[in-house]
Formats: structure tokens, sequence, C-alpha cells
């Protein structure tokens, strides 16, 4: 019923006008000209493109009955170059909404005084500060249409009718709070509250940096893979001394043998000079030497 409603609306305003199908006062090259000229005098206005929408159609209204037309076709032949206007440069009317003074207003502000909201009314994103100003934005303030169809008069709305059920205790964090409305099976006070009791594993802090994170799984421990490598190095700390300089290091691994590639490419030179030396037998007898020669024939 709302969008037949809407429909019939607006079939009645196009049958109303009169000057539908009237013939355009300014056309062709003349009209380009026209809205070329008001492009580059409205380019020019700071805060808006609609600062000064009202001064520039009167201006064209006047411009256009000094040549001999009727105020209600100047008028309209005014407004019809203000829209031809404004749809080349792109802009776009602000919506009713975006007109009242809530539209700029922070979350964490009551929309009516202006006082600041308490922590737990910003978590459940309340616009008000209590019933008090709820109740006076319902009543001295307008709305578009209903106050059910604006965000603001459905935040109004929803604190008066939390007011009139009684008090119950959050099964998340235990603070007392009303519910939306009576019967309601609503369990907790925020969004915030009803995402933690969702969680199935806790929030616990990380071993290496202590910031707290939520795990994957229970045996998660770190919050990155930064974080774990760093731990582990620190932790499983083997002290060992270099087999070449006999300085003592922390080894990475169990079976490291060197504190740096100097030493042990040190130690790999001394092993081959070794391997070299021929070790004579002592004493070097006659049955010794002429064993020698079998074998190195």
């Amino acid at each position: 019923m709302v969008y037949l409603s809407q429909f019939l609306d607006a079939r009645n305003v196009r049958l109303a006008d009169p000057h539908r199908n009237e013939k355009r006062i300014i056309s062709g090259e003349r009209r380009k000209h026209v809205i070329r000229k008001v492009m580059d005098e409205i380019k020019d206005w700071r805060l808006s493109p609609f600062e000064n929408e009202g001064r520039t159609r009167h201006g064209l209204r006047v411009a256009l009955c000094m040549n001999g037309h009727s105020w209600s076709r100047s008028d309209r032949e005014a407004d019809l170059l203000l829209r031809a206007v404004f749809h080349y440069m792109g802009a776009e009317r602000p919506t009713w909404a975006q007109g009242q003074r809530e539209y700029t207003e922070p979350f964490d502000n009551c929309n009516w005084c202006k006082g600041p909201l308490e922590e737990f009314q910003i978590d459940r994103r309340e616009r008000f500060c209590g019933p008090a100003c709820a109740k006076a934005a319902l009543t001295y303030r307008t709305y578009q249409t209903h106050f059910n169809a604006d965000s603001m008069g459905r935040a109004a709305y929803r604190i008066l009718q939390q007011a009139k059920t009684p008090p119950r205790a959050c099964q998340q964090c235990g603070v007392s709070y009303h519910a939306i409305r009576a019967g309601s099976d609503q369990k907790f006070c925020s969004h915030r509250c009803r995402d933690a009791s969702m969680t199935t594993l806790p929030v616990k802090p990380c071993l290496n940096c202590e910031t707290e994170f939520k795990p994957h799984d229970a045996n998660s421990h770190y919050c990155s893979v930064k974080c774990r490598a760093v731990h582990r190095f620190q932790t499983a700390r083997i002290e060992k001394q270099c087999a070449c300089c006999d300085t003592p290091f922390v080894a990475k691994i169990s079976t490291a043998m060197y504190c740096s590639n100097a030493c042990k490419k040190r130690a790999s030179k001394s092993k081959k000079r070794t391997a070299t030396i021929i070790a004579f037998p002592q004493p070097l007898t006659a049955v010794v030497f002429d064993r020698w020669f079998p074998q190195a024939a």
C-alpha cells in the first residue's frame, strides 16, 4: 500500500502540472550557452553547489519575465535550467535526513542535550542520554514523515520503550540493563557482550609481547609468527664452546660446534692439512721399512 500511495501521489502531481508539455522558452544553442554560463557562476561557490540556488533562480526568472514571459513559465524555465546545470555538474542534492542537525553529531554525544554518553550507551548504539531527552526529541523535533521512518526517531522511541521494562542482568558482563521491549528474550546488554559470548576460546596474552589476542586453537600461545620465533630462540638457549677458538657462544641447534663461519672454515682447513701428513711409526725398523715397498707398489 505504501508503494501504491507513492505512485498515486506522483501521478497526481504529474497530471496537475499544466506546464509539463509546454515548449521551452530557451532552446538550442542558446540554452547550452545559458547552462554553461550558470555552471561557471556555480563553480565559484565555496560551501556547496546549492549555496545560492535561490538567488540564481530568482535572477533567471526576472530576466525571463523582463522579456515578456509570464511569471509561472519563467519560474519553471529557471527551475529546468538549474536542474540541467546540477545534472551536468554531477551534484547530488542532500536528503532531508542529511539536512538535520543530528547528521553531524558524533555518536558519543546525546543527540538532544549534546552531553557525553556513557561507555555502555555507546556500545549499545544509543543516541540519547536518557528517557527525558528521548521524549523531548519525539515531542519537539520535526520528522519528514513519521518518527518511526527516521533513524533518530526510532532510537528515541526505543529508549522510551526500554524504560518501561524491568531491569535484568547481562549474562556476559553482569551489568544491569533494560530489554528492548517487555517479554523479549534479550540476554545481553550490547552487541559487544553478545559477540564475546559467542567466542569459544577466551582471549589470552602472548607469551612473548604479552599482547592479548584471540587464539585459533587451544595450542596457540603467540599473537604472530615473529613472536613465536623470538620467544623460542630466547627460551631454548644452547650454550656451547667453540671447537676452534674456545669462545663460548649460544647455538641455534644442538649439533653446532663453531661460533662462526670463519671458525668453521679454519677448522676444515686444519683437518685437510692433518690428513696429508704421513705418520712414521716409531721405532722405524728394517721389517717395517721392507713392508712399505709392496704397499707402495
